[in-house]
């Protein structure tokens, strides 16, 4: 009885673990799911309070001042508004800061993370830029820039793989010290 537990434990655990966020035109979704805009990681056997705890300690271990970015709601939700040390790409001669918000709401055994919110800055001879998502009239200074056009075709793909790779990067980060918060 006990491999059973242990074997349907680890079912749930490979399906939470592989589910993603992936760029479309309409800005982040679920991998798996195209119609919705989070994610459901399900941590059986765990409070609220522990994953609470949990995604605290990941932020204090890889944010240089996690009082900065992390906002709370008492074992409800966390914010993380930071800064990604990655560049985001448009193409080789061209990168954009990424400044991101991802949302975190708790209950026992379940964390839900909204779709990370996305600010892609750069500066050009002084002028501020901005690389948006989905298609924006491009202004004749190149003020605002697009990842895709009108009807969703991806023109910058560098933009699109490096904002993809961020979002499994940070959440495979978070899922693995989650599921290694006890193994110290």
């Amino acid at each position: 009885m006990k491999k059973f537990i242990l074997f349907l434990l680890l079912i749930i655990c490979n399906y939470s673990y592989s589910q993603q966020f992936e760029l479309t035109a309409d800005g982040f979704v679920n991998s798996e799911n195209k119609e919705i805009d989070y994610i459901i990681l399900e941590y059986p056997g765990k409070s609220k309070e522990e994953l609470f705890k949990d995604v605290l300690v990941f932020a204090n271990k890889n944010f240089k001042s996690a009082k900065d970015v992390i906002s709370k709601v008492e074992y409800d939700a966390i914010t993380i508004n930071a800064r990604s040390s990655k560049l985001i790409r448009r193409n080789n001669l061209h990168a954009f800061n990424n400044n991101y918000t991802f949302v975190m709401s708790f209950k026992d055994g379940k964390i839900r993370i909204n779709a990370p919110i996305v600010e892609l800055v750069t500066f050009s001879n002084g002028e501020k830029q901005i690389l948006h998502i989905s298609h924006v009239k491009t202004d004749l200074n190149g003020a605002n820039l697009s990842i895709y056009n009108k009807k969703g075709i991806v023109k910058s793909k560098m933009a699109e793989t490096d904002l993809n790779d961020f979002a499994v990067g940070f959440l495979n980060l978070l899922k693995s010290e989650i599921n290694t918060s006890e193994d110290w």
